[in-house]
């Protein structure tokens, strides 16, 4: 608050995807309360400021509606073939980050694809694995590669130390044994920065 207005306060050193995104969430802050203020009265909804997990998640949806517009995002999404070019394409168009064009895409379903949000790990006596902090896939995808429960996978890895090392886009093929049969992914890893503890965003495709 300032005086009795609302102030949104960002933070200089974001980049201008994250400033945008957190103007729209706020702006979804703004909207829920002044639908409370009209039924509770201005002085209650002051006393409780300190949003809730649920309106957090609620200012996120408004957010990522206003910015990705869901006719608008599905129509320039269904446009182009699914890769990680066409991701970055997607995210310069509604001038979002990598992250949050790629939840988009897996939540309206517009791609049968899965995103990892991982990074390469050096194990206990040389060799590596690859850590994994967040997965999400499309409800329309079939066969989910195998991802252990404690977060690591020791397949792909040449693909994200690549995209580690070197900083740059790397690809390959990966194979799996599904059901008794081979089953082909396409994986394409995209390296995010070293101050994020998972710096490689990864986006594998099955492959006829």
């Amino acid at each position: 608050m300032c005086g009795d207005r609302y102030r949104i306060t960002l933070n200089r050193r974001n980049s201008p995807e994250r400033k945008s995104f957190t103007v729209c969430h706020e702006l979804g802050h703004l909207q829920m309360l002044r639908i409370a203020e009209s039924h509770l009265g201005r002085d209650r909804v002051l006393n409780r400021l300190n949003g809730s997990q649920q309106e957090e998640q609620l200012s996120d949806f408004f957010a990522v509606n206003l910015l990705m517009p869901r006719k608008e995002f599905k129509k320039a999404a269904i446009g182009l073939a699914p890769s990680m070019k066409s991701l970055i394409a997607l995210s310069d168009i509604f001038r979002t980050s990598l992250e949050a064009a790629a939840r988009r895409i897996v939540d309206l379903d517009v791609w049968s694809c899965l995103f990892l949000w991982c990074a390469p790990e050096k194990l206990y006596g040389g060799g590596f694995a690859v850590k994994i902090a967040r997965c999400a896939n499309s409800l329309s995808l079939v066969g989910r590669p195998p991802i252990s429960p404690t977060g690591y996978i020791w397949w792909g890895v040449d693909a994200v130390c690549e995209a580690y090392d070197n900083k740059t886009p790397s690809s390959s093929t990966i194979t799996f044994c599904q059901l008794g049969q081979q089953v082909h992914w396409s994986l394409e890893c995209m390296f995010r920065g070293v101050e994020r503890s998972h710096s490689i965003l990864a986006l594998m495709l099955p492959r006829s």
